[in-house]
């Protein structure tokens, strides 16, 4: 007696009770670490927030050995202490020690709306790091014009 052969069975759909995943739309991927991004215009920004001291001081000395003269440490809130502490390590860097100065220190509060409505008041904080050459080197920026006559080579043994 000859088979049949019939298509096979769909699977079942899930039951009821167990709920499907929704699948939710997906705007572009947000870079991991977001508050840790170097600036959002371009600008050598380091936000500091709940990552570790050194991610932070990591992120500004990446700044400053780029060719960034100037790199702003920005902080709200519990961050602050952190900042401070990013300020410092990155001071005392032992490959940076010596070039690295503290410039303008802000301080001010601002005023935000929490999620329930209230206004809120949350303390904030800027810290400019200033790199300058060590000593022995010169500063960046343009190279002076040669006068005229000279040689691009050093000149020759008498």
């Amino acid at each position: 007696m000859p088979e049949s052969h019939s298509p096979p069975e769909p699977p079942s759909p899930a039951p009821p009770s167990v709920p499907r995943r929704a699948e939710r739309p997906r705007g572009p991927p947000r870079p991991r670490g977001e508050d840790r991004l170097p600036s959002r215009l371009g600008e050598p920004i380091v936000y500091v927030g709940d990552r570790p001291t050194m991610t932070y001081a990591f992120e500004v000395v990446g700044q400053l050995n780029s060719g960034v003269n100037e790199v702003l440490v920005k902080a709200r809130g519990r961050a602050i202490s952190r900042a401070v502490d990013v300020a410092e390590v990155v001071r005392r860097h032992r490959l940076l020690e010596g070039t690295v100065t503290i410039g303008a220190v802000g301080i001010g509060t601002e005023r935000l709306t929490n999620r329930e409505g209230k206004d809120l008041n949350v303390s904030f904080i800027q810290i400019t790091l200033t790199r300058r050459p060590p000593a022995g080197e010169p500063a960046p920026g343009p190279t002076p014009p040669r006068a005229e006559g000279t040689a691009s080579r050093p000149p020759s043994p008498p």
